[in-house]
């Protein structure tokens, strides 16, 4: 049973530490210097399905939401978010699932804390001022009232 506990213990001091050793990317590579800055939510695509009838697209917004959101992205790969001036998210971007560069088509896939979750930055067919983010960090999924997010729109300061 000690012998159990102790190898159990030294289990959850290895996670741990490479939880700290969890190293960010350098966003100034390639084209990911386009999504470094601050970023101020601008609005929100949500679908409202119905069992009979067409789907509702509505549009969430800072003013008709009651709260503000901005992120800032830093050289240095770390994401920190801001919801009404108080900040609720703070992780490292660790690495890159995907990354594509076009003529038309600027997007990136990164890791968060080098778990297997997925933040994706897209500024495909968009002015150098406005990125789309899917659901995070603004998820607006109510199972309730029929409702999801498509896009969260976000504008550079």
């Amino acid at each position: 049973m000690t012998r159990t506990l102790s190898i159990a213990l030294i289990g959850v001091l290895l996670m741990a530490c490479n939880k700290d050793k969890c190293q960010s990317i350098d966003m100034t590579e390639k084209s990911r210097g386009d999504f470094i800055g601050t970023w101020r939510w601008d609005k929100t695509s949500v679908r409202q399905w119905f069992a009979i009838g067409s789907d509702v697209y509505l549009e969430y917004t800072p003013a008709n939401q009651g709260f503000e959101y901005y992120c800032n992205i830093t050289a240095d790969g770390k994401y920190e978010g801001y919801l009404n001036s108080e900040l609720v998210h703070l992780f490292t971007l660790s690495d890159v699932e995907w990354e594509i560069k076009g003529q038309l088509d600027n997007v990136l896939a990164l890791y968060i804390d080098c778990s297997q979750e997925l933040l994706g930055f897209d500024k495909s067919n968009l002015t150098n001022d406005t990125i789309r983010i899917q659901e995070y960090p603004l998820n607006f999924h109510d199972e309730e009232n029929n409702l999801e997010t498509i896009r969260n729109y976000f504008v550079r300061e």
